[in-house]
């Protein structure tokens, strides 16, 4: 890997096809302190997580990292959706 990369992993946080909820915490682990994690977490916003957060919130993994997207349109039941993400994230 180049010197100074940000590598960016992307995943779903909760697998629709078998209800499989991603490994975050393995992931940052293996990553390097630069890299984040992107969440697809548009079937874990509004389900997992003691308040509904999604599948950080699940797992109680750290948010520092992470890059969250979710859609308004599933457990929301509105029309929309959001990125986010902790304001150092992705940063140098």
């Amino acid at each position: 890997m180049r010197a100074g990369a940000r590598p960016i992993l992307l995943t779903d946080g909760l697998f629709s096809h078998d209800g499989e909820v991603a490994p975050l915490d393995r992931y940052l682990e293996v990553l390097p302190p630069a890299g984040s994690v992107l969440v697809d977490d548009a079937h874990g916003a509004g389900v997992l997580g003691k308040s509904g957060r999604g599948t950080a919130e699940y797992l109680g993994v750290s948010g520092e990292r992470l890059i969250q997207t979710i859609t308004l349109s599933k457990a929301f039941g509105v029309f929309g959706g959001a990125v986010l993400g902790h304001a150092h994230c992705g940063r140098g």
